[in-house]
């Protein structure tokens, strides 16, 4: 069987199980944690699982019928409750693509380039040219040497005779 197809068969078997399961908040982050625990152990690739997330989140989304279900029973119960049927149901499947994401991105990490950042990678999501300049820039500046520096640690008391004494006088 090809590693495709084998993908193929872990997906619909989770997706066959997930109508035993508990899929309540508590419950989303595990599940997801599940299906791609099990892709990381057939030795699916980043790229290869990353094409499952979006068939996974779809299939663990709730249907209409219980959003709006969901959303009436809610608004009934709080006045405070101001969304829409159609807002409550967007956050409610934006939430649980979330959770897949971040289950996703714990069981296959991204791999980072020994290189540096390249374009869309880094956390300013700055190009490669700037990212450059900007090393530039912060290796002109010397290196802080902190070994010069008192240790903080050298002026606390140590010897329990000294701390009990020192007890007792702050007590009177």
């Amino acid at each position: 069987m090809s590693s495709p197809d084998k993908l193929q068969l872990i997906l619909e078997r989770w997706k066959a199980s997930l109508r035993e399961k508990d899929r309540s908040t508590e419950f989303v982050m595990s599940n997801f944690d599940e299906l791609f625990d099990e892709l990381s152990k057939s030795g699916a690739t980043f790229d290869e699982a990353y094409d499952i997330l979006p068939k996974a989140v779809k299939a663990h989304q709730p249907t209409p019928g219980l959003i709006r279900s969901f959303w009436k029973l809610t608004k009934s119960r709080s006045k405070r409750f101001d969304l829409s049927e159609k807002e409550f149901g967007e956050k409610w499947c934006a939430d649980i693509a979330d959770m897949a994401t971040n289950s996703f991105y714990n069981s296959f990490p991204m791999q980072e380039n020994s290189s540096g950042p390249s374009q869309g990678y880094s956390a300013g999501k700055i190009s490669e040219k700037e990212y450059k300049l900007m090393r530039q820039h912060a290796d002109k500046f010397k290196t802080l040497d902190l070994s010069s520096l008192p240790d903080p640690n050298d002026d606390l008391m140590t010897d329990e005779e000294e701390i009990l004494k020192f007890i007792k006088e702050r007590m009177r």
